[in-house]
């Protein structure tokens, strides 16, 4: 059977601002900040969840183009993706894995780290670039790599030994790059007549000490057709192009730069993601990738490499070292004859620190070569670079700083030759003026560590370089970044922007509680009011009452906002099985019916091993810790009757070994199938989280700060809450006595042992925190408070009257977590009686603090909840999921009242005033409830504290998110300067 496979490069180069790390904003990507994040929008983010549209011009389905394409992602796009963009990248890892499963191979390939013209490095550096490269692509993808794609398709025969020597096994080329073929086994070399003939075929190339490589030559017309054609005006047509050929080779590889799906081409990414449609359902040909092909079709010839060549340059490889006339716009004037004094001034550069860096690195490593390729596993992982130094100094050694800092010029010395600066008419674009970056910074490191001064010779080198344009820009690049930048004071400044607030439970759709099923037209419709946030409650297993805020696993997602749709289409349930829609959700329904269906759902997957999704599930189940321990727990509770944990066996409360081993054996099918069930979440959500960045939305998520006493965190975890020797509280939490209550509120959490957390530096904090990160993409943390000071209340108290105010951990636990994970995306939630120490660690931390608009209707023009008094890092709403809608709290306003504040005629109009309000607002960030957007009363309130009977009940009405109401909420966030960033 004929098979196809479109093989995408998607690379950016690093424009980074070399001695701080972060990217700087660029003028020439707007309306975005930088050109990642214009590339993400408009490429890499909407591949992940390419929209299928009907005949209407609504989504009918998605399509996660990655899963079905050969496709390789530059290391530092992916560590960029791996910091800015966590939805993109847990859609990479899921087409990976979704890959293997369909085709027996992973689609993913890797690249060398830097993208530099490989047999241009020299071995050493061509070694760490392939090395870095590997790195970055176990850390992401988490194997290692089959198959390296080479910058440029550039090679010869050294750059294919450095590949074999990594342990690759195969690469793609054009077919031009092979000088000859011979079968294997024969003796004499034929030139190939025509290129196209060696398409659909796989050539191995015999190496050094009887090993070998191979290469895969991609067909060259569809490939250009695809990237300067125009053949992604049209999925239908790009399909017909690749299925012809593929009958006229039987193997058909095409090769493209990955932005041509989106970027280069606007909505490439839907006629890809049609093309697809069209081909996968086809029987009469296979979509395949290139590591797969191979397993089936191993090599009969024989390749000829001569010499160095490229894709891009007829040249060979001189587009990167000389005037070779590559690049040259038709009827221009200039000339590329700064190539070689580019490359000239660096090399000479990196052959001058050469002997002063040797000296260092023999006193700092015990093995500087090995570790130099090593660093790798650790760049950019501060919280695990001590840890790898140790396993790498010198006897003699032992300075971590000095280490990381030597280790860090090897990498601006490196990043000076990324390919780039090289490729186009102009020496003073921003592609060369970035390698210039690294090379002073490499010079002003080279001061610091050793006083030895390159910033003359440097600067000599770039002034011989004979640019077209101002030759002033050049030496001006190397001046500013010799030195490091002053450091910054202030945190980034928030991006103006709107969302709004509707809990998942909350959604429209079938069933007795709102579920992902009616996630992807809620999105579209956000997307269309201009919004940029879906801010959602947390997504745990709820409690009886239906509270999100006292789940019995921190870590999990519930399986009851799972859709039911998806699994009818996999084939686990039947039609049958749907279940009508409610007008409030019917969390006893959910519990019993919807729940009863998702555990059959469950059981059907675990006991089919046959199923698609089975190998997925099984990946899942093995590699998520959280998961195997939240089904241990959940079924050991079943065993147990219900019974709370310290009233298990002590063997089993106390989690010996044996006894857990034991419990996993007895209690099999309930924790497979309590696994399988959290993976139907952590996929339908992974899919809705995809779509969402692919529409240019984020998930602004909740973390409550303390966990119920009776849940798998607190059981696994018993010596870091302050618990006695049987699993009791020795102290609960509250919050004391004030207006609203006159003995407080007894919560019951138990309360963290903050010394012993401190002891492992808050791992399980950055655990907690990692892992919420991977189902949001900020976090607002309720009861910042207890961060600063928290009330403690004896077990034993019938209210929260006998509390006493305890000292929090402050900005540590926050310090781990920024070591760990390399940021803060949070939003704390300071509201109540909040003290003079909670705004100082929230300032200190550089936090979004919340504003109410409900609270600010008083005669104190302090009143941090008024508009004027509103700092630009803030969050503000007009309520909140614990009050009152406007519409409710404006009713509940005596008469007098209400025209004395002069807000509106009505509920709706105040509802619509207050929203407006919020949009002008100084805040950066603008969140409105959907309640408030519809201007419903208090029959709309989600929640009343300190109550457990009504609450959690509230579900969009049907036929209200309108395209008209969508125009007139863009229309305002357009006016208030919030609308979105978009793409086109």
């Amino acid at each position: 059977m004929p098979e196809i496979c479109i093989h995408g490069h998607f690379y950016q180069p690093s424009r980074a601002n070399p001695w701080t790390g972060e990217w700087e904003s660029q003028p020439s990507a707007a309306p975005f900040r930088d050109w990642n994040r214009r590339i993400t929008a408009e490429c890499y983010a909407p591949n992940a969840a390419a929209r299928l549209l009907d005949a209407s011009g609504a989504t009918r389905a998605i399509c996660n183009n990655y899963s079905f394409i050969s496709f390789d992602m530059g290391p530092t796009l992916l560590e960029w993706i791996v910091k800015n963009e966590p939805a993109l990248l847990s859609a990479l890892r899921a087409a990976d894995r979704q890959s293997i499963s369909r085709f027996g191979r992973g689609s993913a390939l890797a690249q060398p780290y830097h993208h530099p013209i490989l047999p241009l490095c020299s071995p050493a550096d061509r070694r760490t670039e392939i090395a870095w490269g590997l790195a970055v692509f176990r850390r992401v993808f988490r194997r290692d790599a089959e198959g390296m794609w080479m910058p440029e398709t550039a090679m010869d025969m050294a750059t294919l030994e450095a590949l074999a020597d990594a342990g690759l096994s195969f690469t793609i080329v054009t077919p031009r790059q092979i000088a000859g073929t011979r079968a294997l086994g024969a003796t004499a070399w034929e030139p190939p007549e025509d290129p196209n003939s060696m398409v659909g075929r796989a050539y191995r190339v015999a190496l050094s000490g009887g090993r070998s490589i191979v290469l895969v030559p991609y067909e060259m017309g569809v490939s250009h057709a695809i990237a300067f054609q125009g053949l992604l005006d049209s999925g239908d047509e790009l399909a017909r192009r690749l299925l012809r050929k593929s009958r006229q080779h039987g193997f058909q590889l095409v090769a493209t730069d990955g932005e041509s799906y989106g970027h280069h081409h606007r909505f490439g990414e839907m006629a890809l993601a049609y093309a697809i449609e069209l081909l996968s359902g086809r029987t009469d040909v296979a979509l395949t990738n290139v590591a797969s092909w191979l397993s089936r079709n191993p090599p009969t010839s024989e390749a000829l490499v001569e010499g160095a060549s490229s894709w891009s340059c007829p040249h060979g490889v001189e587009r990167w070292r000389s005037d070779c006339g590559c690049g040259r716009e038709q009827g221009s004037s200039s000339h590329q004859r700064w190539r070689g004094p580019l490359r000239a001034a660096l090399d000479g550069l990196r052959d001058a620190a050469g002997p002063v860096l040797d000296t260092v690195g023999k006193a700092l490593f015990r093995d500087p070569a090995l570790a130099r390729d090593a660093y790798g596993q650790v760049m950019g992982r501060p919280d695990l670079f001590g840890a790898w130094y140790e396993a790498h100094r010198s006897a003699s050694g032992g300075d971590r700083e000095r280490a990381r800092r030597y280790l860090e010029i090897q990498r601006h010395l490196l990043a000076m030759y990324t390919s780039c600066a090289w490729f186009f008419q102009e020496v003073t674009r921003i592609e060369a003026l970035q390698n210039l970056r690294h090379a002073a910074c490499a010079v002003g490191n080279i001061r610091i560590l050793t006083g030895l001064d390159l910033s003359r010779l440097l600067t000599e080198s770039v002034a011989k370089i004979p640019a077209n344009g101002d030759p002033g820009v050049l030496r001006e690049t190397v001046a500013r970044f010799v030195h490091p930048p002053p450091p910054r004071s202030e945190p980034q400044p928030m991006s103006r922007l709107a969302g709004v607030l509707l809990p998942v439970s909350a959604l429209q759709g079938s069933g007795p509680i709102g579920d992902l099923d009616a996630a992807i037209p809620w999105l579209d419709w956000l997307a269309s009011a201009g919004m940029a946030l879906w801010q959602v409650l947390p997504l745990v297993p709820a409690d009886f009452t239906g509270s999100p805020y006292s789940s019995w696993s921190a870590l999990s997602g519930d399986p009851l906002l799972c859709g039911l749709e998806p699994l009818v289409r996999a084939g686990l349930l039947e039609p049958s099985h749907r279940l009508p829609a409610t007008e409030r959700v019917d969390h006893r329904a959910a519990r019993t019916l919807k729940m009863d269906r998702i555990l059959l759902a469950a059981e059907k997957l675990v006991g089919n091993t046959r199923h698609p999704w089975f190998p997925e599930f099984r990946a899942f189940a093995e590699r998520e810790d959280w998961a195997r321990e939240a089904a241990l727990f959940h079924a050991l509770k079943i065993g147990f009757g219900g019974a709370p944990w310290w009233e298990w066996p002590d063997s089993a409360r106390r989690r010996e070994s044996g006894a857990l081993e034991a419990a996993r054996e007895a209690h099999a099918r309930q924790v497979d199938r309590w696994l399988a069930a959290l993976f139907f979440f952590e996929r339908q959500w992974a899919g809705v989280r995809h779509y969402a960045a692919a529409r240019g939305l984020r998930i602004l998520g909740d973390v409550p700060i303390y966990v119920a006493r009776d849940s798998v965190d607190v059981w696994c975890s018993q010596h870091l809450f302050q618990l006695d020797s049987h699993g009791r509280a020795r102290a609960v939490a509250g919050v004391p006595p004030d207006a609203l209550s006159e003995t407080g509120q007894l919560w019951g959490n138990p309360l963290f042992d903050w010394d012993a957390m401190a002891a492992d530096d808050y791992r399980w904090w950055v655990a907690r925190m990692r892992r919420c990160l991977e189902l949001c993409d900020y976090l607002r943390i309720d009861h910042f408070i207890g961060f600063s000071r928290y009330w403690s209340v004896p077990a034993e108290a019938g209210d929260a009257t006998a509390g006493t105010w305890k000292p929090g951990p402050g900005a540590a636990v926050f310090r781990a977590l920024r070591k760990a994970l390399g940021g803060l995306p949070f939003i704390a939630e300071d509201l109540g009686s909040v003290d003079r120490g909670t705004v100082e660690l929230r300032d200190e931390l550089g936090l979004p603090g919340m504003k109410v608009l409900i609270f600010s209707f008083d005669q104190d023009p302090l009143n941090p909840h008024k508009p004027a008094n509103h700092p630009h890092r803030a969050v503000v709403c007009p309520t909140t999921h614990d009050t009152e809608t406007v519409r409710g709290w404006w009713e509940g306003l005596d008469p007098e009242h209400q025209r004395w504040l002069h807000l509106g005629r009505d509920g709706a109009e105040v509802a619509e005033t207050l929203c407006n309000r919020v949009l002008s607002s100084p805040a950066a960030w603008a969140i409105l409830p959907l309640q408030d957007i519809l201007g419903l009363g208090n029959e709309a309130r989600m929640n009343v504290p300190g109550t457990t009977e009504g609450n959690w009940c509230w579900r969009c009405p049907a036929g209200v998110l309108t395209p008209r109401l969508a125009s007139a909420l863009k229309q305002r966030i357009r006016e208030t300067r919030r609308l979105r960033p978009r793409a086109f």
